[in-house]
């Protein structure tokens, strides 16, 4: 997707360019939009979507890693992102605590195999579809 030597910005750019051509709804994966984050509903604000998008999307770039930002898909990027606002949580720093807090559980012979249950739970989660509501 992006060379090593690109910068955050332009891995940045290339989701959100990605994002343009994918429509909203239950076929794309794109469950969530600007239209369920509070008081973003302006898209013609210098405030609107790519710019919001910019600035989370910088938040977990700088958070666990630019290398993150250049393999993860743009829809569930995004995705991640718009509900993270919407439940008022932090971005980068979720992620930073998912990671660090699964090394640690997974590193202690007490703990390792109910890390990797979660783990397994977790991926048993992502699959499951969001309700029709769009």
């Amino acid at each position: 997707m992006t060379t090593p030597s690109s910068t955050l910005s332009e891995r940045i750019d290339r989701h959100l360019e990605s994002l343009r051509s994918i429509a909203h709804g239950h076929r794309s994966g794109r469950f969530l939009s600007f239209v369920d984050v509070p008081n973003t509903q302006d898209e013609e604000s210098p405030e609107g979507p790519d710019h919001i998008l910019r600035i989370l999307f910088s938040d977990v770039g700088n958070e666990v890693g630019e290398d993150f930002i250049s393999t993860v898909d743009s829809v569930a990027l995004e995705q991640f992102c718009l509900m993270s606002v919407i439940r008022n949580e932090g971005t980068g720093g979720m992620l930073r605590s998912l990671i660090t807090s699964f090394m640690a559980a997974y590193a202690n012979p007490a703990t390792s195999d109910d890390a990797i249950a979660m783990l397994k739970r977790l991926e048993d989660l992502s699959s499951i579809p969001a309700p029709a509501s769009n």
